[in-house]
């Protein structure tokens, strides 16, 4: 969702987000009316300031399991304690971990220190030997071993001879195994003591749950692991966050396309990554995945945004680019719309988590969930069709518990239990004339007057109306249709219709964005400037002596005359 002036809404006929961001473009100015208070931009922050008042909000609610909580105090109300207080992302990664690569805090916890195979993401430690052993420009004569392994490769051929440093474009961008064995052999002599020698490493860099049994990482089992050979998540952290000092890796992995041109003793080879994360997240630079059928998809990230530094990793995911961008994002305290290049990557895509009343619906394109209740209502009245996305977490303000969305404010009475959206419609009218009854009007298949609000609904407003739920809704009808504008309008007591002439849709509306709105008029949708989250907490930064600190704690899991 766009932090500035222009919004993004949701049309019931499930047209894009382009579509009615167009449509809605000038709707969405909160100048448009009288009634309206001029919107009063905030002012940026310091980031200083930014992280004195995470603290403030830490000591106001107090801590849920090393997570934000997910309902705040109206005492707190600010950008830091509602629209950019980001809840930890429901990671589906089997384990996953998030460091702040700056300062050593560990921002995200899942499952850390449980040790699982981790496929190609071995060959960061290949790598690390091959470049501390200082002998880039050595020719590597290919062995029969390295030529035959299959699987992925570089493409090396028996007896051709290739430079340590092109083998390392080799082992990092196409991943291939046959440069890992080259690699191997030429370092230490054999494949199984430069295994020694990665064991040795690994140990020495406190990497207590790492072990290996080859430099390229699959095995050949049914399932491509062998047993003895596994990392955990904090550890691939710690080994990203070593190899990406070194200036070398660090431009090989950031590299998407590479030639190894022919020379006497070598054939050509063209190599392209296979990080597929570099070629859609902003700041992405590196630096390894990995697959096998039993360690599933895993990866290993690096990237730098707005003066940061994060190492994430994932191990065992079954959505890659829906958990990178989620642990990323939240890392960066950005939720601003990044679409991967999977067709599959929908901004309306959500992930639910949870069963019964412990159900949790999270939107990743604006960093916010729903729950309980508000998640009730949410999925019996139109959900992101009619509500739009969550722009907020849970609000407590006095007897109300209140969250935002981008067409609406859902309030509960914590007293009674009744849900209800606040009359957003009423307040966005442009002028009082608007909400003059009319001559009443017999009711017929295409027309409803509504004798308790003194107006109709016609043809496709009818329609619309009436397929997501009517006054139970939207509230009744407090206006006729008509134009504003270039657009073609009606108010509901808790709602706006905007007409979408050029749809062929049956239900060609679209929902002015009401719910954000407001938010733009109460200041609490600052120009974009990112919040960094806090340290998990209790988890020492990295580089504390072990023990240090206390045990760390997971993440959660148009003007025609004719009207239609």
């Amino acid at each position: 969702l766009d932090r500035e002036h222009e919004a993004y809404s949701f049309p019931i006929s499930r047209l894009t987000a382009g579509v009615a961001h167009r449509t809605l473009a000038s709707m969405s100015n909160p100048h448009r009316h009288s009634v309206r208070d001029p919107l009063q931009r905030p002012a940026p922050w310091a980031g200083v300031a930014a992280r004195s008042a995470l603290l403030v909000l830490l000591l106001l609610t107090g801590l849920n399991g090393g997570v934000l909580p997910a309902r705040v105090r109206a005492a707190a109300l600010s950008p830091l304690t509602t629209t950019q207080a980001f809840a930890p992302p429901p990671i589906l990664a089997s384990a996953a971990a998030l460091l702040d690569a700056d300062t050593g805090q560990w921002l995200y916890l899942k499952n850390a220190d449980q040790p699982l195979p981790m496929a190609s993401t071995t060959k960061m430690m290949t790598a690390l030997l091959a470049i501390r052993a200082g002998r880039l420009d050595d020719l590597v004569r290919v062995s029969h071993a390295a030529a035959t392994i299959g699987e992925s490769t570089m493409g090396l051929h028996e007896g051709e001879r290739v430079s340590m440093r092109d083998l390392l474009y080799g082992l990092l961008l196409p991943s291939g195994n046959d440069a890992a064995i080259a690699i191997a052999e030429h370092v230490a002599g054999s494949q199984t003591a430069f295994v020694a020698l990665m064991n040795a490493a690994a140990q020495a860099m406190g990497l207590s749950e790492t072990h290996f049994t080859s430099p390229y990482g699959f095995a050949d089992t049914p399932d491509g692991d062998d047993p003895a050979h596994y990392a955990s998540a904090r550890d691939l952290v710690v080994l990203a966050r070593a190899v990406m000092a070194l200036p070398l890796f660090a431009r090989i992995v950031s590299t998407k396309h590479y030639v190894v041109r022919a020379t006497r003793h070598n054939r050509e080879h063209v190599l392209d990554s296979v990080d597929t994360i570099i070629y859609w997240y902003p700041g992405a630079d590196g630096i390894k995945p990995g697959w096998t059928s039993g360690a599933g998809i895993c990866q290993v990230v690096d990237a730098r945004r707005f003066g940061h530094h994060l190492i994430a990793v994932l191990l065992h995911t079954p959505n890659l680019f829906t958990d990178a961008r989620d642990l990323l994002n939240y890392g960066f305290g950005d939720f601003a719309w990044k679409r991967s290049i999977f067709p599959a990557d929908q901004k309306s895509n959500t992930v639910l988590t949870g069963s019964g009343d412990r159900q949790n619906l999270y939107f990743p394109a604006t960093g916010h969930s729903i729950q309980g209740p508000f998640l009730r209502y949410y999925q019996r009245h139109g959900g992101i069709n009619v509500l739009g996305m969550p722009r907020t977490q849970v609000i407590e303000t006095g007897g109300l518990a209140e969250q935002y969305f981008t067409n609406q404010v859902l309030a509960l009475n914590q007293a009674t239990g009744r849900m209800s959206p606040l009359p957003l419609g009423e307040q966005a009218v442009p002028s009082p004339s608007w909400l003059l009854p009319v001559k009443p009007a017999g009711n017929t298949s295409w027309r409803t007057y509504f004798a308790r609000s003194g107006h109709t609904i016609t043809y496709r407003f009818r329609a619309c109306y009436l397929r997501y739920g009517g006054p139970a809704t939207f509230g009744y009808p407090i206006s006729e249709k008509s134009w504003l504008g270039k657009n073609l309008v009606q108010y509901f007591a808790d709602a706006e219709f905007i007409w979408l002439p050029q749809s062929t849709a049956d239900c060609p509306i679209a929902m002015a964005p009401l719910g954000q709105d407001r938010l733009y008029q109460a200041g609490l949708l600052p120009p974009l400037s990112p919040l960094l989250p806090r340290p998990v907490t209790g988890e020492a930064p990295l580089g504390t002596a072990p023990g240090a600190g206390p045990p760390a704690v997971d993440g959660p899991a148009p003007a025609p005359t004719h009207v239609p």
